[in-house]
């Protein structure tokens, strides 16, 4: 497709977004016949037509991204002191313990000192990506560093333990323990040797060591966007936006091995955009690039096809656009023949547990949802008004990024930005809140929620491009410029306001903390120590994801500790369990216990009546461990 054919397409965009958007309202209302995903649908459909609106201004009036636009004239020095003040500031809060909503504060001051040195007459490149990765390493050792063990979505606790078995054992973990781990040894292998050479707990270590390298992923997308755009500004403003997106602050906080994945992705594209080197460099770039793919096989068994699968995208784009091709279409397919290779020859469990995992799956069926766990004594405007409120960064970044990209596309200067929009443009729906996200089969099926943290480079050049075309647009009123420029500041404040405070802000009261405490983790303590191996553990959704340990063939050889955890039906059932019930009761009267109950979750909230029923329950079962946030009981059937 030549330049003038795509500005042609790019014109039609806005008018075929806003048709979108009313498709979508119509899809999820008719089609799925669930309107309430079409109101929670304005969080996206809104921005999109704000985003239309200002494109059809932005195409009468054009502009390059690349123009400096206003920038401030504050000393580079006045901002290095100013930054390190602030940064002190944010420790000593943290130290000392005072209400995360002033670290909350903190950290935004200290990405508005970032904006500021970016925008400065004299911005300096390597002291900005450094107050960046800082900044980033600040909010990730802020949250793990702070509590016994924080867990997230619970998948690190599978992590400590599985890398735990390696340290013991020397090896990979067997496959009876995780077929689907088994054959992709390599993060667990890390975290074990740097247990090792640090003499340090394997959680400890995990959250020590993988915290510097996830940050340094800043500086290689750096590297790929001055390498495309020759925009050092821009380029810094989208490694700022990218360290300050929730769902990359929230991999980098757990940072297990779909984390590590992305890091190498990161560095795997950074060397495929340096393969072009006409010089003896190219060789050596295409073997470190095969290095890499073969990092990322090995380090995570889904995110390798995911990756292809981006890789191919970009292809696509790279063909219609018809500008430099980085992408080598035999590079890729040897990407491909490299992990299918492996999967064939050494890691048959694994494609068995895939397949038997996505046997006849409905790709259709959406009434099948992820459990939401909200209060069950909302009505469904007080739950479609939380769903608009926490999503306001996807907002904010929605009308930004589909601005940046689409006008990328038309403007084609350079000419491979428009690369980079179309394929923003196509993998958004892989990014925003739609209904393929509610549906748990397909979502099961392709894992699309893992793309998310795949595309945020790309999606955070879109979204840095959007704000500084508007930012940065010369108008013929300076009342009027200086108007917009402060609104967009605002938005820009909210957006930190908002990506941050989910990760940052770890507790919502009534809702869910997700780490233990110390009173709990001493009651872990006594589970590994006094309950016999082999008992069964009954508890709620979080505690019963902590004790993941089962027999395997090395448990005997290594005194593995085992058991048989699974979740408990209900707060009445507890003098009826063969075994040990273990009760998170703080956690119960601070917020709630997530219970399971027919592959279901619910919300066990701390009703006078719940209380009342848990009362009876555990009178009738025998306690053997209590303290201040934890109980633990034992059984009685008849």
């Amino acid at each position: 497709m030549d330049s003038s054919s795509l500005k042609r397409f790019a014109e039609y965009l806005p008018f075929l977004i806003s048709l979108a958007v009313i498709g979508g309202i119509l899809f999820g209302g008719i089609v799925i016949s669930r309107w309430d995903y079409s109101v929670r649908g304005l969080s996206i459909a809104i921005p999109f037509v704000i985003a239309a609106a200002v494109l059809a201004y932005l195409f009468r009036h054009p502009q390059e991204i690349g123009d400096d636009g206003p920038l401030f004239g504050v000393s580079r020095f006045t901002l290095y002191r100013l930054y390190a003040v602030v940064y002190m500031v944010s420790i000593v809060l943290l130290i000392a313990g005072f209400d995360r909503h002033y670290y909350l504060v903190m950290l935004i001051g200290l990405f508005l000192i970032l904006f500021v040195g970016i925008f400065s007459r004299t911005v300096s490149v390597p002291l900005t990506l450094c107050g960046i990765i800082l900044t980033m390493m600040n909010i990730i050792y802020g949250i793990t560093c702070a509590y016994p063990l924080f867990f997230s979505t619970t998948d690190v606790m599978g992590h400590i333990f599985m890398a735990s078995v390696t340290y013991l054992s020397g090896h990979g973990i067997p496959v009876d323990l995780s077929p689907s781990y088994a054959s992709f040894p390599l993060y667990h292998i890390f975290i074990a040797e740097s247990a090792h050479i640090l003499n340090l707990p394997i959680q400890q270590a995990l959250f020590l060591v993988t915290c510097p390298a996830y940050a340094l992923s800043v500086v290689f997308i750096y590297l790929i966007f001055t390498r495309i755009t020759g925009n050092p500004r821009l380029s810094l403003f989208t490694c700022l936006v990218f360290s300050m997106t929730g769902v990359v602050l929230s991999e980098g906080v757990q940072m297990i091995t779909r984390s590590a994945a992305f890091v190498g992705f990161v560095i795997l594209l950074h060397l495929i955009f340096r393969m072009e080197a006409k010089n003896g460099n190219r060789q050596i770039f295409q073997g470190l690039a095969v290095i890499l793919a073969l990092f990322i096989i090995l380090v995570h068994q889904v995110s390798i096809i995911l990756i292809v699968i981006l890789l191919f995208t970009l292809m696509i784009c790279e063909y219609i656009v018809r500008d430099r091709k980085y992408i080598s279409t035999i590079f890729v397919l040897y990407i491909c023949v490299l992990f299918l290779g492996y999967w064939g020859y050494s890691a048959l469990q694994f494609l068995a547990w895939f397949g038997r995992a996505r046997w006849n799956i409905d790709f259709f069926e959406f009434e099948i949802k992820h459990t939401v766990l909200s209060d069950p004594t909302m009505d469904q405007t007080q739950v479609v008004l939380i769903y608009l409120y926490n999503n306001i960064p996807t907002s904010i970044f929605a009308a930004f990024a589909v601005t940046g990209a689409v006008y990328l596309i038309w403007r084609q200067k350079p000419k491979y930005l428009a690369v980079f929009g179309l394929f923003s443009l196509i993998t958004l729906i892989l990014y925003l809140p739609n209904p393929l996200f509610a549906s748990e089969t397909f979502a099961h099926l392709f894992r699309i929620d893992r793309f998310r943290i795949l595309l945020s480079p790309i999606m955070t050049l879109a979204m840095a491009s959007g704000f500084l075309l508007i930012y940065s647009h010369r108008g013929k009123r300076d009342v009027g410029k200086r108007i917009v420029r402060s609104i967009l500041l605002i938005v820009f404040v909210c957006f930190a306001f908002f990506s941050l405070g989910t990760v940052v802000l770890t507790e919502d009261p009534g809702t869910q903390r997700l780490y233990f405490t110390s009173e709990e983790h001493t009651g872990f303590d006594f589970v590994f120590q006094s309950v016999p191996y082999g008992s069964a553990l009954y508890s709620d959704y979080y505690t019963k994801r902590y004790f993941i340990q089962k027999k395997t063939d090395i448990t005997e050889e290594f005194g593995l500790p085992y058991y048989q955890s699974g979740p408990l039906p209900g707060a009445i059932a507890i003098p009826r369990m063969e075994g040990y019930t273990i009760l998170r009761n703080k956690q119960l009267l601070e917020y709630n216990l997530i219970f399971e109950e027919n592959n279901a979750r619910y919300s066990f909230r701390p009703t006078e009546k719940n209380i009342q029923l848990l009362s009876l329950s555990t009178d009738a079962a025998n306690g053997v461990y209590s303290t201040g946030g934890l109980e633990i009981y034992q059984g009685l059937p008849e």
